[in-house]
C-alpha cells in the first residue's frame, strides 16, 4: 500500500505507491514531477486530502505546517501586537501599525517579499517607514507614481529614527551608488544604471502599477528586484486596490515575493485564473478557487485590514499634507522681506505708543504707522497674487491626482475644496477629459441649483463634488464621499473645520475621512499648510476651552507664519554645524582614515583626470577633512565624509581598507 512522506530537501510531500495507485495523489490534485518520477505537492489543502496515508515524518511536518498557517492566518488581519518597532520622538503607531510591521518581519524570515494591501488611508507609508526602522537598511528603493514622491519624502523625513540620505530622483544627474533612500517613479526606472541594482530593501508603491508582465515598468521592478533579492535583499509591496478578484494581475507581485509557494506561472493560471484554450489562444482573465487564494495570500505574505477593522484606533479624520514640486512665486522673497520689517516696525510702534502715553512722540507714531500700513497693504497684494499663482500651479496636478484616486477601488467619490474660480476652470476641463462626473457647489449657484447638486452627490449620481471652502462651509451635507482634497486654504481655522465637516459630522458612526491638502513644495504655501494644521489639531484636541474656540475665527498671522519659515530653516542649519559627539568620535576617524587613502593618491588635487584620488568637485572638501581634527567636525561633516567615502569605495578597498 502506498504512503505519503515529506522530503525536507525539496521542502515537499511525496507520495511512493505504485503505478495501479498512481489515481490516489493525482485525485487530490498532486503534481508529477517527471525527473524524479515522483507524485508531489507543496500545497496544504492538497496533502491534508491525503492524511490518512501519512508517515510519521509527514503527519509531524503537516501539523507544524498547520499550526504555522494558522498563525500566519492571525497575524494577517492582526489590528493589535506588542512588537517593538523602533519610533521617533513625538510620534507613535497605532497598534494596527506595529502589527503590519511584525507580519512584514515575520514574512521576510521565510520569503522574500511581503504585501501590505490595507484599504487606503490606514498609514501605508508609516508602516514601511517602521519597516526601514527595524532592518536599518544601508541602502533603499523606493518605487512609487510621480505624485507621491513628495509625500514618500516628507513622511519619511517624519518617521525615520535612524540618519539617512533621502534622495528624490528627478533628473539625469544622480549617484545611484550611494548608501541612501532613494525615491523614484515608475517611468524614470531606466535611469538606474544596472551596476547598482543591489538594494537591501525595495518598497514598491502602488504594485498594482506593475500587473502587465509585458510593460516596460514591470520589466523594469521585476529586473532590480531579483538582483536584490539574489543578493539577500527584500521587497516590499504596497496597495489598497483589492486585486485578489483577478487573480492574473497578481502573479508579477507573487513571484517575486514568493516564487517557491507559489509555484510557476502555468499551474498558478490554472488553478487560480481558469486557465482555458478558446479556440484562438490561452485565455488567463477568469477566476477560480479564490478563497483558496485568499487563505494561501494570507498564509503566506499578505495583511490586509479594512478601515471598518481598526475604526476604534483610528481618528475622525486623518490629514495628509501632499507636496508638489512646481516653480516658485518670483514675489516670495519680496513677502518675507516686507513681512520682516513691518515686523521690526511693529516692535517699534509698541515704544512709540508707551512714550505716547506721556504726551510726546505722536507725529512720530502716526507717520511710522503710516508706514506699516503702507508695508502690509502691499503685502496682502503680494500674498493674494502668491495664493493664485500656487492654486492655478497645483490645479492640474490636483486633477490628475483625484482621477488617479478614482481609479482605486476603495475610492468611489471625492469633495474637493478650492476657492478661485479659474482653479475650478481647470479641474473641470480635466474631469470632463477623464469621464468624470462632477457637481458645483462653488458660490454662483441659486439655493434650488445648490439642493440639487447636494442630492445628486449624495445618491452616487455624481464622482466629484466641486465645493468653495466659503459657500459650501455650512449647511450642507456631503457624508456619501470619505475623501476631500484641499487645492487651495483658507486663512481662517474654523472655515478649514466647517468644510471637513461637511464629510463628517459629530457623534456620527461612520468611517474615518481621509484629509489632501495639495501644497506647493518648499514654499510659504507648504510651510502656511504645516502651520495651519498644527493649529487646527491644537484647536480640535481644546475645544472644549471658550478661549481656544474663539482661535477658531481669527485668520492665521502672516507673521506667524514667516516667524516658524525662519524658525524651521534655522533649527536645520544649527543642527547642521553642532559639533559631533564623543561617541561618533571614533566613526569619525575611521571615514578620516579611509579619506586620506584617496587623498594620497590625489597629489596633483585633480588637475589632471587620471581617475585616481579625488575628482575636481571633491578635492577640496576631502583635503579639508582629512587635515581638520575629527574633534571639530560638524554633523554635516561626518555626512558628507560618509557619502565621499561611499563613493570612492573602489580606491579605498584597493589601498588596503
Amino acid at each position: 500500500m502506498g504512503y505519503v512522506t515529506y522530503n525536507n530537501s525539496n521542502n515537499r510531500f511525496e507520495w511512493k505507491g505504485t503505478f495501479e495507485e498512481r489515481h490516489i495523489p493525482k485525485d487530490a490534485g498532486w503534481r508529477w514531477d517527471p525527473e524524479k518520477k515522483v507524485w508531489y505537492t507543496n500545497l496544504l489543502e492538497c496533502a491534508g486530502k491525503l492524511k490518512k496515508y501519512f508517515d510519521e515524518k509527514a503527519a509531524q511536518q503537516y501539523n507544524d505546517l498547520f499550526e504555522k498557517k494558522n498563525r500566519k492566518l492571525e497575524l494577517s488581519s492582526a489590528v493589535s501586537s506588542e512588537f517593538n518597532v523602533p519610533t521617533p520622538i513625538g510620534c507613535d503607531y497605532f497598534p494596527f501599525q506595529k502589527a503590519g510591521i511584525h507580519f512584514v518581519m515575520e514574512v521576510f524570515k521565510e520569503h522574500p517579499g511581503a504585501l501590505i494591501a490595507d484599504e487606503m488611508g490606514t498609514g501605508k507609508t508609516i508602516q514601511s517607514a517602521g519597516v526601514i526602522n527595524v532592518l536599518n537598511p544601508d541602502r533603499v528603493l523606493v518605487v512609487c507614481p510621480a505624485s507621491l514622491k513628495y509625500n514618500w519624502e516628507r513622511e519619511l523625513k517624519c518617521w525615520l529614527v535612524h540618519p539617512k540620505d533621502i534622495i528624490v530622483v528627478n533628473g539625469d544627474d544622480v549617484d545611484f551608488s550611494l548608501n541612501a533612500i532613494y525615491i523614484i517613479n515608475y517611468d524614470i526606472l531606466h535611469r538606474i544604471p544596472e551596476e547598482n541594482y543591489q538594494y537591501n530593501l525595495i518598497i514598491v508603491d502602488e504594485c498594482h502599477y506593475i500587473k502587465n508582465p509585458k510593460a516596460k515598468r514591470s520589466k523594469l521592478v521585476k529586473s532590480i528586484t531579483k538582483t536584490s533579492v539574489k543578493r539577500g535583499g527584500k521587497v516590499l509591496f504596497l496597495t489598497g486596490t483589492p486585486i485578489v478578484n483577478r487573480p492574473i494581475e497578481l502573479y508579477p507581485i507573487l513571484e517575486l515575493a514568493a516564487p517557491s509557494a507559489f509555484g510557476n506561472f502555468w499551474s498558478y493560471a490554472k488553478r487560480y485564473c481558469n486557465a482555458h484554450y478558446n479556440g484562438y489562444g490561452w485565455d488567463f482573465r477568469g477566476a477560480s478557487n479564490l478563497e483558496e487564494l485568499q487563505g494561501k495570500l494570507r498564509s503566506t505574505i499578505m495583511i490586509r485590514r479594512l478601515k471598518k477593522d481598526v475604526l476604534g484606533e483610528l481618528p475622525p479624520k486623518m490629514r495628509k499634507v501632499v507636496p508638489l514640486k512646481i516653480e516658485r512665486f518670483v514675489g516670495e522673497e519680496e513677502i518675507v522681506q516686507l513681512l520682516n520689517e513691518s515686523c521690526q516696525l511693529r516692535e517699534y510702534i509698541k515704544v512709540l505708543r508707551e512714550v505716547a502715553k506721556e504726551g510726546k512722540g505722536n507725529e512720530e507714531l502716526a507717520e511710522v504707522m503710516q508706514v506699516f500700513d503702507a508695508k502690509m497693504k502691499v503685502v496682502f497684494e503680494r500674498v493674494a497674487e502668491m495664493r493664485k499663482f500656487y492654486a492655478l500651479q497645483k490645479a492640474p496636478f490636483a486633477a490628475k491626482y483625484i482621477v488617479d484616486m478614482l481609479k482605486d477601488e476603495d475610492t468611489d467619490c471625492v469633495v474637493v475644496f478650492a476657492h478661485h474660480h479659474d482653479v475650478f476652470g481647470v479641474l473641470e476641463e480635466v474631469f470632463e477629459r477623464a469621464g468624470i462626473s462632477y457637481v458645483k457647489i462653488t458660490g454662483k449657484e441659486s439655493a434650488e441649483e445648490r439642493q440639487r447638486a447636494v442630492e445628486t452627490f449624495q445618491s452616487g449620481g455624481a464622482q466629484v463634488a466641486l465645493c468653495s471652502v466659503i459657500a459650501a462651509g455650512v449647511g450642507i451635507t456631503l457624508t456619501r464621499a470619505r475623501t476631500a482634497v484641499f487645492v487651495e486654504l483658507d486663512w481662517v481655522p474654523g472655515n478649514i473645520l466647517q468644510a471637513e465637516d461637511r464629510l463628517h459630522r459629530i457623534g456620527q458612526e461612520a468611517e474615518c475621512v481621509d484629509i489632501h491638502y495639495i501644497v506647493a513644495r518648499h514654499t510659504l504655501d507648504e510651510n502656511f499648510a504645516d502651520y495651519l494644521t498644527r493649529k487646527i489639531e491644537i484647536i480640535e484636541k481644546a475645544l472644549n476651552h471658550e478661549r481656544m474656540k474663539t482661535q477658531l475665527e481669527k485668520p492665521v498671522s502672516l507673521l506667524d507664519v514667516i516667524t516658524t519659515f525662519e524658525q524651521k530653516q534655522q533649527r536645520g542649519e544649527e543642527e547642521e554645524s553642532k559639533i559631533i559627539s564623543g561617541e561618533e568620535r571614533s566613526y569619525a576617524l575611521e571615514l578620516q582614515q579611509k579619506l586620506a587613502i584617496v587623498a594620497a593618491l590625489d597629489k596633483d588635487r585633480a588637475a589632471r583626470r587620471n581617475n585616481v584620488g579625488f575628482n575636481r568637485f571633491d578635492t577640496r572638501i576631502g583635503h579639508f577633512l582629512v587635515e581638520i581634527p575629527v574633534e571639530k567636525w560638524s554633523n554635516k561633516m561626518l555626512r558628507v565624509a560618509e557619502k565621499l567615502v561611499n563613493k570612492y569605495r573602489k580606491q579605498i578597498y584597493e589601498g588596503g581598507v
